[in-house]
C-alpha cells in the first residue's frame, strides 16, 4: 500500500470515528462543523465559493444519513471531499492515535516515540509563560 493509500485509510477511519459521533451527539458535532465552514466562507465573496465549501454547507445542514454516507464513502470523491473537513480537530489525539493503531501500526509506533519526547522539545506554553 503506498503512502497516499495508508493516508486515505486513517482519514476515512477518523471520518468514520466522526460519524459515530455525530450519531451519538448531533448537535454538537454538527455546531463545530459549522462553525468552521462559516469561518471559512467568510473568506470568499458568496458566487466565489469553492465547491468542496459549498458541498460540506450543503451536507452539515441536510439529512443527517447524507451526512453520514459522505463521511464514510470510500471512493475517490468521498477521500476528495475529505480533504477539506470542516471537522479537522474534532478528534483527541488519543483517539487520533488509536485510529492510527488500527489502519496503520507502523506509523503509530513511530508517532508514539515521537510524541513521548514531543513535551522536552516544546514546552507548554504556561511554563515557556513563566520562565
Amino acid at each position: 500500500m503506498d503512502t497516499h493509500q495508508r493516508i486515505a485509510q486513517r482519514v476515512l477511519a477518523e471520518h468514520s470515528a466522526i460519524a459515530e459521533r455525530l450519531r451519538l451527539n448531533a448537535a454538537a458535532v454538527l455546531d463545530y462543523a459549522l462553525r468552521n465552514v462559516d469561518r471559512w466562507s467568510r473568506e470568499f465573496t458568496p458566487d466565489h465559493r469553492p465547491g468542496w465549501l459549498v458541498e460540506w454547507g450543503r451536507l452539515l445542514t441536510g439529512p443527517m444519513d447524507a451526512l453520514i454516507a459522505a463521511l464514510t464513502d470510500d471512493t475517490d470523491a468521498g477521500a476528495q471531499l475529505r480533504e477539506t473537513s470542516p471537522f479537522v480537530g474534532l478528534l483527541t489525539f488519543q483517539e487520533r492515535l488509536e485510529i492510527l493503531h488500527r489502519v496503520d501500526p507502523e506509523m503509530a509506533r513511530a508517532l508514539e516515540v515521537f510524541a513521548s519526547s514531543w513535551d522536552e522539545r516544546f514546552p507548554p506554553a504556561e511554563e515557556l509563560a513563566g520562565r
